[in-house]
């Protein structure tokens, strides 16, 4: 999903709520398994609205789930 973001935004200079809009909708897909997909969808909404990589927001959300529990 990182190197999604990046590559689309990066490389082909695709705004960021244009990239996050479909790459959460790929993630709410009844077969798409992932233990992160919760952290990656509040992931992608800072994303969209920040001026952070993903990664960085991926940390962030985590940090901030295990301090809140």
């Amino acid at each position: 999903m990182v190197e999604c973001t990046y590559v689309l935004t990066k490389f082909y200079g695709v705004p960021k709520n244009e990239a996050v809009a479909p790459l959460t909708g790929l993630l709410h897909y009844k077969g798409i398994v992932n233990d992160d997909k919760d952290i990656l969808l509040e992931a992608l909404a800072l994303f969209a609205g920040k001026s952070l990589d993903l990664a960085d927001c991926m940390v962030l959300i985590r940090a901030e789930k295990q301090v809140t529990g």
